[in-house]
């Protein structure tokens, strides 16, 4: 049998709020032990609650406060362990969709040039850019391709 979903949402029920706190604190100090012995790292758990008056350290407090002391004895770059701040994060993601775009536009600017190249071999001739930087960029592509051309026999 297996159990039901259970919904995260706060325990009006007094004694049923306590037992599942009890039992889910049970569990967590359970995790927190193995990947301990099972990781080999230093681990320690701080819980407040209402229903202690004083509180509860894992696994002790000497052993809390080592680790606790390792932590801010590490630099804030290694203890983030590459995080990125969201200004870090938007530059570089931007900096990757423009490289992106770049490609894209070059695969499109060759594939302009390659369909071109099929209507001229078929003699039929393609209609002629409208505007003066159209007709830039197709005489770049068409240098571009005389320029494949040139290292190809070059290199033949």
């Amino acid at each position: 049998m297996t159990r039901s979903a259970v919904k995260l949402q706060f325990i009006a029920n007094e004694a049923a709020r306590k037992a599942s706190f009890r039992k889910r604190k049970a569990g967590l100090l359970k995790k927190l032990k193995e990947l301990h012995i099972l990781c080999g790292i230093d681990v320690c758990a701080l819980i407040f609650s209402e229903y202690d008056s004083k509180a509860e350290v894992w696994p002790s407090e000497k052993e809390a406060c080592c680790v606790i002391d390792r932590l801010n004895r590490t630099p804030a770059a290694k203890r983030n362990n590459g995080a990125l701040d969201r200004e870090t994060f938007l530059r570089r993601s931007i900096q990757k969709t423009e490289e992106k775009l770049k490609r894209q536009k070059m695969m499109n600017q060759k594939l302009r040039m390659q369909n071109l190249v099929k209507q001229f071999s078929a003699g039929q001739i393609p209609a002629l850019p409208d505007t003066v930087e159209e007709l830039n960029v197709l005489l770049d592509d068409v240098a571009l391709i005389i320029k494949e051309l040139e290292v190809g026999r070059a290199s033949a």
